[in-house]
């Protein structure tokens, strides 16, 4: 079975976030999977303060981004497992323009998305309307800001959601 994880990452938390998921899910699913990572590239600044503000403007005006075209094609995997920070209770503009461009004609879809308190809610659906489909597997985390922990917190939670992920497109696996 072949994996893309995909994500866009401001700050580099959901960076941190997609590296551990498609870490544990080549552990769990051992030779029976293969998994790539990609960077969704946004070609607008969001650096600083005045990128964050705008990024929340866009997010919240569901503008469509500017992204440097990938590298994978998602419609050659099994299954493409995106990530997106919260911004203005919605994914992220470069998320939802990847959606929208790249997984339509995925195979099957899971998503996770970073937050500092809410909004996953209108992160997913944006995500599955972008998407047209809707994801095997979901996870939510919060991460709080200034929270001196590592990614690695998140572990457990990481776990449960490849398993999930697994268990639906994988045949045969048992977690």
């Amino acid at each position: 079975m072949k994996v893309l994880v995909v994500f866009y990452s401001r700050t580099g938390v959901t960076k941190s976030v997609a590296n551990l998921a498609a870490s544990v899910l080549k552990e769990l699913g051992g030779e029976s999977v293969s998994v790539e990572t990609e960077e969704i590239v946004d070609l607008k600044d969001r650096s600083g303060i005045l990128g964050y503000l705008g990024a929340g403007r866009d997010a919240a005006l569901k503008a469509e981004a500017q992204i440097r075209p990938p590298r994978a094609r998602a419609e050659d995997f099994d299954l493409v497992v995106i990530g997106t920070p919260v911004w203005a209770f919605t994914a992220a503009p470069a998320v939802r323009t990847y959606c929208e461009r790249h997984c339509r004609n995925a195979r099957a879809v899971g998503f996770f998305c970073t937050m500092g308190g809410s909004g996953d809610r209108g992160a997913f659906e944006s995500m599955e309307s972008a998407c047209g489909k809707k994801p095997v597997a979901s996870l939510p985390l919060v991460v709080k800001p200034g929270r001196a922990e590592s990614v690695e917190a998140y572990r457990p939670k990481v776990r449960r959601f490849a398993e999930q992920l697994l268990k639906a497109c994988l045949p045969g696996f048992q977690g």
